[in-house]
């Protein structure tokens, strides 16, 4: 553990809490803002002499400090304040808001069919085909649905019409909001978005969209 050595207050800087605010300050060091910590450890100060005492006692700390920050997680880390978006980049922003919410109003706009399934009719679209060649539903049969029933929040009934599309109604919900935001503030949402892995998309969004597809055949044979 580092022991820290008393440290004289500034000339000027006064008592209470004006001189710890002064001493505090000459603890902290120069390099804690660049690079959100990631930066090269000073060097040691020379030794001997209370004046090199107090410096030897300041470089613990900075050490103390950058090796914390450096340690801590990027999400916790402040990195400062990012560029804003240019127009272009929040246009497209806009454009993906404005599509989700085209999404949950056409939605809102049918009725679910209580079987479950066909509700994408009431857009004058044809039956489902796979549907009536092979008796089984194919693996978009009530998304239609499990929509129409999301967009009044009746999330466990839209789960239970359509697992995969209750989700998919959530996420489509979500990236109107986020895409929004983006094109408002002009601030980036790929910090957030990065931090799930690719590997992550690639094994578990098929995996839940083939599970949800085989409960529905289950469901429909049953």
């Amino acid at each position: 553990m580092t022991t820290l050595l008393p440290l004289p207050l500034r000339e000027g800087a006064g008592g209470g809490v004006r001189g710890a605010r002064a001493a505090v300050g000459a603890l902290r060091p120069p390099e804690f803002s660049a690079e959100y910590g990631r930066t090269p450890l000073p060097s040691p100060p020379p030794q001997g002499g209370r004046e090199q005492d107090l410096a030897a006692a300041r470089h613990r700390v900075r050490l103390d400090i950058l090796r914390f920050v450096q340690a801590a997680p990027a999400i916790y880390t402040r990195l400062g304040r990012t560029p804003s978006l240019n127009y272009f980049e929040r246009l497209v922003a806009l454009g993906i808001a404005t599509a989700a919410i085209a999404v949950l109003i056409t939605a809102a706009s049918l009725h679910p069919d209580a079987s479950g399934m066909g509700t994408h009719q009431q857009l004058h679209l044809q039956p489902c085909g796979f549907l009536m060649r092979t008796g089984l539903p194919c693996a978009g049969c009530g998304m239609t649905t499990s929509f129409a029933y999301g967009v009044r929040l009746r999330l466990l009934t839209s789960f239970l019409t359509q697992p995969f599309g209750m989700i998919l109604c959530v996420l489509t919900a979500a990236s109107f909001w986020g895409g929004l935001y983006v094109a408002v503030t002009g601030r980036a949402a790929y910090r957030l978005l990065a931090m799930i892995p690719f590997k992550f998309h690639v094994a578990v969004w098929p995996s839940l969209a083939l599970v949800a597809w085989l409960y529905k055949i289950v469901l429909v044979i049953g």
